[in-house]
Formats: structure tokens, sequence, C-alpha cells
């Protein structure tokens, strides 16, 4: 089981950006129909988000470490016309080899 795996749906990701623009009384964001595209403010904004991205992540971390929980990321890349691997008993597999 993949604990740390966190899938947002779009329309909660959008709520969150409109009230993050609201709040810094900026858009954040040029959008269209087919696109988002960062306006000059998104793009000013954008190595602060990192590192604050970054931070909570070494948080987490810290406190993983202090409890003695072993943690790590997990990146796979498919292509999928690809089928003769089958995904989802490997991630199935791998969560429990390394809870």
């Amino acid at each position: 089981m993949v604990r740390s795996l966190r899938l947002v749906v779009q329309s909660s990701l959008s709520y969150q950006i409109a009230r993050l623009e609201k709040e810094l009384d900026a858009r954040l964001f040029e959008r269209t129909s087919l696109r988002a595209r960062l306006t000059p403010a998104g793009t000013a904004s954008l190595p602060a988000a990192c590192q604050c991205l970054d931070a909570a992540e070494r948080a987490a971390a810290e406190v993983a470490t202090a409890v003695g929980e072993v943690r790590g990321r997990l990146a796979v890349g498919l292509i999928p016309t690809v089928a003769a691997v089958d995904i989802p008993g490997a991630l199935r597999d791998f969560g429990q080899r390394y809870p």
C-alpha cells in the first residue's frame, strides 16, 4: 500500500488555486479551455512555492526519521501502449514488500 499517494481532483485544485490568487490579490495563471500558463506573478512566485514544498517534504522526512520510519520516493514511468507489465500488481507487490 502506498500511503503517500495523493490524488487531487481538478475541481479541487482549481478551487485551491483560486483561493491562493484571491489571497495574493494576483492571477497566477492565464487559463483557456485548452491550457493554463503562468502569468508574470505566477512565474515570480514559483521559486518560493517550490521552496515551501521542499520544506514540507523535509519536515515529513524528519518526522518519519524521528519515529523510526523509512521513507522514500517511487517514480513510475510507463508507456500506455505497452501492456506486458502488470503495473497495479507490481505496485501492490512493492507496497507489501516495502510498507
